[in-house]
């Protein structure tokens, strides 16, 4: 579900004392234009405090907030564009979902260069008072822009065979998961050293088997159509940007991680400086099912040294 834009996401975004400075009176909670503001030619009034502003027009921010939340709607259509793509079964319908989900992207690029075309209020609007909104915002605005240019840019590159190829490939190491499970289970059961001895290789074998295709996936020209911090980062963008908290940082769309092209500058395709430290350290890109095949290899490993 899209993030929606609050009364209180709002005032912290908005330097609401420098909107004030020329007023006069207090604010009333809910309150008319002229409540707490009889003193007060023209200023915000009660707009910050759930109430009608004072220049005039009585405007009221809910429902201009409800104004801008609609004009953010292009960020859930990337959500669910994204997600269509990943579920495409032939090329004809992998091309059109890629086409559909890089116009969303294009035109989010466009419109996120210059924030005030969107976020916008008729009362306290960007487009005609930037200074009362803080610049950070508008900064994480755009640097979405760049970030989402080189996504862009990534998606179009990827042929659906990339595609089909890294799905497959998802597929053989969920088989060699459960082979790897089922072997580590006959490890535990047998009392043969000499046939003990065996099953470890055989483990050993499929566990480098598996570390071999994750490392394939890694530099994978497909692998952002399965990133999960690509789709985490997606689902929380506009939070990220309007209101960001600790975890802000790490959305590869603000530059987090090394942004949108992979970990510490390295690409879509190509292993960066810093790859096969990531890889050691399992902090890869992966998608979900990836993570969880690498959990697996540390868990049939450790069984190994209980045996």
């Amino acid at each position: 579900m899209v993030y929606k834009l609050t009364i209180e996401d709002f005032r912290q975004i908005v330097d609401v004392v420098a909107c004030r400075r020329n007023c006069r009176g207090h604010e009333v909670r809910g309150g008319r234009a002229e409540d707490g503001h009889s003193s007060c030619s023209s200023c915000p009034g009660n707009y910050y405090a759930g109430g009608e502003c004072n220049y005039g027009g009585r405007h009221v921010l809910a429902q201009e907030l409800d104004q801008i939340n609609k004009n953010f709607e292009g960020f859930e259509i990337l959500v669910s564009r994204y997600a269509k793509l990943k579920k495409v079964k032939n090329e004809t319908d992998f091309n059109k979902e890629k086409q559909e989900l890089v116009q969303a992207f294009t035109t989010m690029k466009q419109r996120c260069e210059n924030p005030s075309s969107f976020l916008y209020a008729s009362c306290m609007g960007v487009s005609d008072q930037r200074a009362k909104f803080q610049a950070n915002v508008q900064s994480r605005f755009q640097r979405f822009a760049r970030e989402v240019g080189k996504f862009v840019d990534a998606v179009q590159k990827c042929t659906y065979q990339q595609f089909a190829d890294f799905k497959a490939k998802l597929e053989k190491i969920q088989n060699l998961k459960a082979e790897a499970a089922k072997i580590a289970e006959q490890i535990k059961k047998e009392k043969d050293p000499a046939k003990k001895a065996k099953l470890i290789a055989m483990l050993n074998q499929v566990n480098n088997d598996i570390k071999g295709i994750a490392q394939d996936l890694e530099r994978h020209p497909a692998r952002g159509l399965f990133d999960d911090d690509i789709n985490k980062g997606l689902d929380n963008l506009l939070k990220d940007i309007l209101c960001p908290g600790p975890d802000s940082k790490n959305n590869p769309f603000l530059g987090g991680r090394g942004g949108v092209n992979g970990r510490r500058g390295s690409k879509w395709g190509e292993k960066g400086d810093n790859a096969q430290n990531e890889q050691q350290e399992g902090q890869g890109i992966f998608s979900p099912q990836t993570k969880e095949t690498l959990k697996s290899i540390g868990v049939a490993a450790l069984s190994l040294l209980i045996l």
